[in-house]
């Protein structure tokens, strides 16, 4: 190829129709995902949708004791819990009145001297009829306090589904009923449900409340939809039991620091399905700071960037401050009609996502925090390609392969 014929194919008007293309483009992909995304998801949610087949909630309502039994397996709920979460009382409490399926709730904790035991026992206390057991499990040497306590708890399984839910996690009161119908598939082996924060008191906690409310769930949902991926968050996480222990239960889990996140390519080549749940969790945050909130965020974002290179930009697709910067940029090299289209897609990003979080019940006031957490996603992004160590429950951490957790202190 001459020179005569690059600069032929290259000219300044070529180019500047390139450039203005992909800007208008990429705009118009943004403002559609966003929409698309959102509204997939809260149809989802709101519909409850199930397989065929599967019994609805009024028809649950109608069956007896007996049949109830008889329609879903029983669910075994492990609660593995470490210090005084924010309003902890009343979350276990929330897990005394189930409705639908047979259920059993197992706390672990793992330190005599912990001052959840003290929560526990008087929330036995109060209800000493109610399906509840305090299982000591005595700490284990590794990596992952989480996991630990949960490979002391599964001995004591009974359930054939085994849902994993975190000490801030508050269901509501026929969530159950929701989860056991996302299970009538035989070939559904693992599951989550989305959620969000409750109303947070903290700029931390608030930050972390606008990105999973406005974001964070519709990704998970309409992804899910789209595409029948189910993307696994660990708060309201569920195995069948036969699944679990295909995967080598949770003492294989424990080697990972993200075992939520790695639950579909973990079981997959045993031919299981996985699911979203079309409930919302209510989750407390109240405690946290900037700090907890970066340091989980950029510890999640290393840890997507662990399993794929481009994991980490998913901050960027809704990022009104980054579509603004390159619109900005388009147009001090002379794109005009690019520049001004992704402005417009900048706009339109703080527009939606203001709708999206009011829509699923967050305080319009925390709309104005959204600037300040769109430039926390992109230090993150870029933060996410600069080392692999992360810190968590203070102490410090090394990705290694296929994004198992490396104690760096000793060689791997």
């Amino acid at each position: 190829m001459t020179v005569a014929t690059v600069e032929t194919l290259f000219t300044p008007t070529r180019v500047a129709m390139v450039m203005n293309g992909i800007g208008i483009l990429l705009a118009g992909l943004v403002a559609l995902s966003l929409v698309g995304m959102a509204v997939i998801t809260q149809v989802y949610l709101q519909s409850g949708a199930s397989p065929k087949g599967a019994v609805t909630l009024p028809e649950w309502d109608a069956l007896s004791v007996d049949e109830q039994a008889h329609t879903t397996p029983q669910i075994t709920i492990l609660k593995p819990l470490k210090g005084l979460e924010y309003e902890l009382a009343e979350n276990l409490r929330a897990f005394v009145d189930l409705t639908g399926p047979s259920y059993e709730v197992l706390f672990g904790i793992a330190d005599a001297d912990d001052p959840a035991v003290s929560v526990v026992k008087a929330l036995l206390a109060d209800y000493p009829e109610a399906p509840l057991r305090l299982i000591m499990t005595t700490a284990r040497p590794g990596l992952n306090p989480k996991m630990l306590n949960l490979q002391g708890l599964e001995p004591y399984i009974r359930g054939e589904l085994v849902l994993v839910s975190d000490a801030n996690t508050r269901p509501q009161p026929d969530s159950l009923k929701r989860l056991a119908k996302a299970f009538h598939d035989p070939q559904v082996g693992y599951g989550c449900a989305p959620f969000f924060v409750r109303h947070g008191q903290t700029l931390g906690s608030r930050l972390r409340a606008l990105h999973i409310g406005s974001q964070l769930v519709s990704i998970i949902g309409g992804v899910y939809r789209l595409t029948g991926i189910a993307p696994i968050m660990g708060k309201w996480m569920v195995y069948r039991r036969q699944a679990l222990q295909d995967l080598g239960g949770f003492a294989e889990l424990s080697h990972y620091l993200a075992a939520d996140g790695l639950t579909g390519q973990l079981l997959s080549p045993y031919g299981w399905k996985g699911v979203i749940i079309p409930d919302l969790m209510e989750i407390s945050l109240n405690h946290w700071t900037v700090a907890d909130a970066w340091k989980q965020l950029s510890r999640w974002a290393r840890l997507m960037r662990s399993l794929f290179l481009f994991g980490p930009l998913n901050l960027l697709i809704w990022n009104g401050t980054f579509w603004g910067l390159l619109g900005l940029l388009c147009l001090s090299f002379g794109f005009q009609p690019g520049g001004i289209a992704l402005i417009g897609a900048a706009i339109f990003c703080w527009l939606g996502l203001s709708v999206i979080y009011c829509w699923r019940g967050g305080q319009a006031f925390e709309l104005l925090l959204l600037p300040l957490l769109d430039w926390q996603q992109i230090t993150i992004v870029i933060w996410a390609y600069c080392g692999n160590t992360i810190a968590w429950r203070d102490r410090r951490f090394r990705i290694g392969s296929n994004a198992r957790i490396v104690d760096p202190n000793h060689s791997p």
